[in-house]
């Protein structure tokens, strides 16, 4: 009797999606169970469906696409979800998007695409590269490697935004860029940030154990004064703590504990100095 009402189910699911669509559909229960309403992923290569394979990730799960298939139908609650889409093939890009379901099942068609590289470079007004610049394109966030190259690998043609920032100096705030060919190369600049006069920026600040779950020593170069200001921020940019701490005898001792898991910045200001530095704290 259930095996039936299973069966009767499926039946009537698949027939709300186009007649077109659904030969050879594979049908996927998210959480172990059938239900209603759901998302039908249908790729295509032209004119054709897409003959390579690809794992599409839906709600915390992934989902083998079968290129003998006319796609990959998924259940699962009403809500908003975003779905990442990865053909096997390294050449093609791979597909990110956002799919709202309501009552019925929603077809989502998605063209597989050539793969493009986008590759950031983060520079100071001197020209200088700036590694750990954060760089974040199309809402994912890497940091720049010692040479000031951020890349983002396997992204469709289109048209994205893009900001760079890096504590000390000024941000460069939602970008936009045309991907048109095979390898975009950009370079930005990015300007120190105002400090008073005479005040410099230094390389001098170490922090150890670096990644920390929580304790944490900061050492301070010479000279920075009787007291300095400390100051915590997120990736986001947000102050977490900013405090006046005495600065001698140059070390420092912080408790990150309570701290999520994440990437920090600690920034320390002095007697005409202040350094950033990234921090990584787990567990």
């Amino acid at each position: 009797m259930k095996r039936n009402l299973i069966y009767l189910l499926c039946l009537f699911l698949l027939q709300q999606i186009p007649a077109q669509d659904r030969t050879n559909i594979n049908i996927h229960a998210g959480n172990g169970s059938l239900r209603s309403p759901g998302v039908y992923f249908n790729l295509v290569d032209g004119w054709w469906s897409y003959q390579g394979n690809a794992i599409i990730s839906f709600d915390g799960s992934d989902y083998a696409y079968n290129p003998g298939s006319g796609g990959t139908l998924v259940f699962c609650s009403q809500g908003t979800y975003s779905y990442t889409v990865t053909p096997e093939d390294a050449s093609k890009a791979i597909i990110r998007g956002i799919i709202t379901v309501a009552s019925n099942i929603v077809t989502v068609k998605i063209e597989i695409a050539d793969a493009h590289r986008i590759d950031i470079y983060a520079k100071d007004q001197a020209l200088a590269a700036l590694q750990d610049a954060a760089v974040k394109f199309d809402g994912i966030t890497r940091f720049t490697d010692t040479t000031g190259l951020a890349s983002f690998n396997r992204y469709p043609l289109g048209t994205y935004t893009y900001s760079v920032s890096k504590p000390g100096y000024s941000s460069l705030e939602n970008q936009t860029l045309e991907v048109m060919a095979q390898v975009e190369k950009i370079g930005v600049t990015l300007k120190p940030s105002v400090y008073g006069i005479g005040e410099t920026p230094v390389n001098t600040l170490k922090l150890f154990p670096n990644p920390t779950c929580g304790k944490l020593f900061v050492t301070l170069p010479e000279n920075m004064g009787i007291e300095v200001t400390l100051r915590i921020t997120n990736l986001n940019g947000t102050v977490l703590f900013e405090n006046k701490i005495a600065c001698s005898p140059g070390l420092i001792n912080l408790d990150l504990s309570g701290y999520d898991n994440g990437v920090y910045f600690i920034t320390v200001r002095g007697n005409r100095f202040v350094n950033a530095v990234k921090l990584v704290k787990n567990q």
